[in-house]
């Protein structure tokens, strides 16, 4: 991924979790508001499923250590990170018809402008993806 600049006036959301699946309502509420504070709640549908797919495959295949998270605004990009301490590439599964679940990075890759993944430094995995920043408006 090309290192970007931050955007100066928006402040990044940063999370961690436990591993609960429970939580993942709370990240969505999470990151509905700061997109709400930035004045692109136009992107926050689109952004709570990622969110959801991402923050749910971390809970639900990660290490148990807990799932980390980070939205940010980088030059006319909207960022959201996931992070967890399972070590390898996440596995884009091919869903039977009758599947309920195992569509969640094909979603991610319809909706995000770009996403990947990359091994951190000290161990584990972060899942990204991009979406493009609208113009901003006074938040409401």
């Amino acid at each position: 991924m090309i290192p970007m600049s931050p955007n100066p006036g928006l402040r990044p959301m940063c999370l961690y979790i436990a591993g609960d699946p429970a939580l993942v309502a709370g990240v969505r509420r999470a990151l509905r508001g700061v997109l709400r504070d930035w004045g692109v709640s136009e992107l926050a549908e689109d952004m709570e499923l990622i969110v959801s797919e991402l923050v749910g495959n971390a809970v639900r295949h990660g290490s148990g250590l807990g799932v980390g998270v980070l939205l940010a605004a980088q030059d006319d990009l909207v960022l959201l990170e996931v992070s967890d301490g399972t070590a390898g590439q996440p596995a884009e599964r091919q869903a039977k018809d009758e599947d309920e679940d195992g569509r969640g990075l094909l979603i991610v890759r319809a909706l995000a402008k770009d996403c990947g993944w990359r091994t951190n430094d000290g161990g584990g995995t972060t899942v990204w993806a991009t979406m493009p920043l609208p113009a901003r408006r006074a938040a409401s």
